[in-house]
C-alpha cells in the first residue's frame, strides 16, 4: 500500500515496544495508528516546542557571530 504521507523509522527500547504492543491489542488500532493519534493530541505544545528551539538556534546563531566579529 503505498501512501504520500511522510514516513520516518524510529528504534525503540524493548519495554517502548511492549508497552504500544500492548497498548495497540488493546485499543484495537495498530502501533502507528495509535502513535499518530498520540502525536495529533499533543500537536499544539509540539508546535510550541518547535518555535521555542527556532528561537534558542537564531539566538546562538546571532550569538556565535557575535563572537566571531
Amino acid at each position: 500500500m503505498s501512501t504520500s504521507k511522510p514516513r520516518i523509522t524510529i528504534t525503540l527500547e524493548p519495554r517502548q515496544h511492549e508497552l504500544l504492543r500492548s497498548i495497540s491489542g488493546s485499543t484495537g488500532q495498530s502501533m502507528s495508528a495509535f502513535l499518530v493519534e498520540l502525536i495529533e493530541t499533543v500537536e499544539p505544545v509540539l508546535e510550541r516546542m518547535a518555535a521555542t528551539f527556532q528561537r534558542l538556534k537564531q539566538q546562538q546563531d546571532k550569538e556565535r557571530e557575535r563572537i566571531k566579529t
